[in-house]
C-alpha cells in the first residue's frame, strides 16, 4: 500500500491538470480504499465513451490495489492506447508484469521507460530487482553501479550490490559493500550476519567472531547469528561450544534439519550419544541418503539403548557409500561389535572379516576375530588368529598414541593368555 501511495503522490500533479473537479476525487477515493465507489465512477465514464487516459490509469491502480492483476494489466494497456509515452503508466504496467511473474515483459516495459526518460530511478531499481530474481546477476551489476554512482549513500542500492556480488561468488567485493551498508545502518543485525557468514566462508575466524559478537550485542536472540557461531566453533572442533550455540539457535526459533544435523554431530563428538540419536533422527527424513548423518546415527545408536536399530542405519550407510569410503572399516567393525553383543557370532565374524579386508592395517581386528572364534568354541582356528595378531604387532612399535601403545600391550597380553588356555582346551579335547 505504501508503494501505491508514493506512486499516486508522484503522479497527482501531472494528472490533476487533465481531470475535472469531479475526477480530482479519484486519488482521494483510491487512498481511502473506497474501491467500489471509484470503480463505479470510472466505469460510468468508460461506458459513456468519455473516457481518457486517466480513467483507465486509475482503474488499473484500483484493480492493482485489490490484487486483481490481470484486470489491472488490461486497464493499463487501454490507458497506453490513449497515451503511449507516459513513463508513469509504463512504470505501473511494468510493475504489474513483475507481480504476474512475466519478467521478460516487465524488463521490456522498464527499458521502454528508460528510452523515454533515462533518469527514471524507479525503472532502474526494478530492472535490477528482476535481474536478481531471475539470477541474471551480471546484468544487475552495471545497474547498481549506475545507481550508486548517482547516490553513493543509498542503503538499498549498496545492500543490493553486496547481494549481487555474493551471488556471483565475488566474496571480497560482497564484504566491501556489506561493510558500506553497515556504515549507513550500524544497527542492522542482518548485515552482521551476512558479514560473519562471508568471513567464515574465507576461514577468517577472528573477524567472524567479531561480527557475531557485535550482532548478538544488538539482538542476543537472533538465531541466524547463533547458527553461524555454531558452524564457526564446529569448524574449530570446539564441539561443546558449537553444541551450545546450536542449542541457542534451536531455542530462538530455527529448528531446521541443518541445525539438528550439526547438533547431532556435536552431541556425538561430546559423547552425548542419546542426544546425537535424537537430533540425527530429526535430520534424516530431510536428507535420507546423507552418508555422514547415517554413519554417525548408526555409530551413536550402537552406544545407546537404541542398539538394535544400529544395524539398519549402518546398512543404509553402506548402501550409499563408495567401495573405497574411509569409514567403511569403521562401519564393518562396529557391525561386528553389535552382532557380538547380540550373540550373533556368525554375523559378528563376517563383519570383522570385512573390516579387516577393507583396512588390513587394523591388526586389532585379528584379535577380535580370534575372540569370536573362541566364543564359538572353534579353538584351533582361534589360536591361529591370536598367533597371527601377535605376529603382526610389536610392543616396541613407535607408531600411535600412548593410549594405542597401551592398548597394544594389553591385547598382546590377553592374546598370550588366551593361547595358553585354548591349547589346554585343545589338548584335553584330543585326549578325550
Amino acid at each position: 500500500m505504501k508503494r501505491i501511495k508514493l506512486l499516486i503522490t508522484s503522479t497527482l500533479v501531472l494528472v490533476a491538470m487533465n481531470v475535472s473537479a469531479q475526477r480530482a476525487t479519484f486519488p482521494e477515493l483510491l487512498l481511502e480504499k473506497r474501491y467500489a465507489e471509484l470503480e463505479k465512477q470510472l466505469n460510468h465514464a468508460i461506458s459513456s465513451d468519455s473516457a481518457g487516459y486517466e480513467h483507465y490509469y486509475y482503474l488499473g491502480l484500483c484493480k492493482k490495489a485489490q490484487y486483481q492483476f490481470e484486470e489491472a494489466r488490461e486497464a493499463f494497456i487501454r490507458a497506453r492506447e490513449c497515451d503511449s509515452s507516459s513513463p508513469f503508466l509504463l512504470l505501473s504496467l511494468g510493475e504489474i508484469y513483475r507481480l504476474m511473474d512475466q519478467n521478460s515483459k516487465a524488463i521490456e516495459t522498464y527499458q521502454q521507460v528508460l528510452e523515454i526518460d533515462s533518469t527514471q530511478t524507479e525503472a532502474w531499481m526494478n530492472l535490477g530487482r528482476i535481474y536478481q530474481v531471475t539470477e541474471q546477476y551480471h546484468k544487475a551489476l552495471p545497474i547498481y553501479n549506475e545507481l550508486i554512482g548517482n547516490d553513493s549513500t543509498n542503503y538499498y542500492y549498496i545492500k543490493n550490490m553486496a547481494m549481487v556480488y555474493n551471488n556471483l561468488d565475488s566474496i571480497p567485493q560482497a564484504i566491501n559493500y556489506y561493510r558500506k551498508a553497515l556504515n549507513i545502518a550500524p544497527g542492522n543485525k542482518e548485515l552482521y550476519f551476512q558479514l560473519a557468514r562471508l568471513y567464515l566462508s574465507r576461514n577468517a575466524y577472528k573477524l567472524t567472531d567479531i561480527y557475531i559478537g557485535k550482532g548478538l550485542h544488538i539482538d542476543s536472540t537472533y538465531s541466524k547469528l547463533w547458527r553461524v557461531k555454531g558452524l564457526l566453533e564446529y569448524n574449530r572442533k570446539n564441539y561443546q561450544e558449537a553444541k551450545s550455540a546450536y542449542n541457542h539457535t534451536l531455542t530462538y526459533g530455527d529448528s531446521t534439519h541443518t541445525v539438528h544435523k550439526f547438533l547431532g554431530y556435536c552431541s556425538y563428538f561430546t559423547k552425548d550419544f542419546t542426544g546425537a540419536v535424537e537430533h540425527l533422527k530429526e535430520a534424516l527424513p530431510y536428507d535420507p541418503e546423507n552418508k555422514k548423518v547415517l554413519f554417525y546415527l548408526g555409530m551413536a545408536t550402537a552406544r545407546t539403548r537404541y542398539l538394535d536399530e544400529a544395524p539398519r542405519y549402518l546398512k543404509m550407510y553402506l548402501a550409499v557409500s563408495l567401495p573405497d569410503s574411509s569409514n567403511l572399516a569403521d562401519v564393518y567393525a562396529e557391525m561386528g561389535n553389535i552382532y557380538r553383543a547380540r550373540d550373533e557370532l556368525e554375523n559378528s565374524l563376517k563383519y570383522y572379516s570385512k573390516a579387516f579386508e577393507t583396512y588390513p592395517s587394523r591388526k586389532y581386528l585379528l584379535f577380535n576375530m580370534a575372540s569370536v572364534l573362541r566364543e564359538k568354541k572353534e579353538y584351533e582356528q582361534a589360536i591361529e588368529y591370536y598367533e597371527s595378531y601377535l605376529a603382526h604387532t610389536d610392543t616396541t612399535e613407535a607408531t600411535g598414541s600412548v593410549n594405542e601403545k597401551n592398548r597394544r600391550v594389553y591385547l598382546r597380553d590377553m592374546a598370550n593368555q588366551s593361547i595358553k588356555r585354548l591349547k589346554k582346551e585343545v589338548f584335553f579335547q584330543q585326549g578325550e
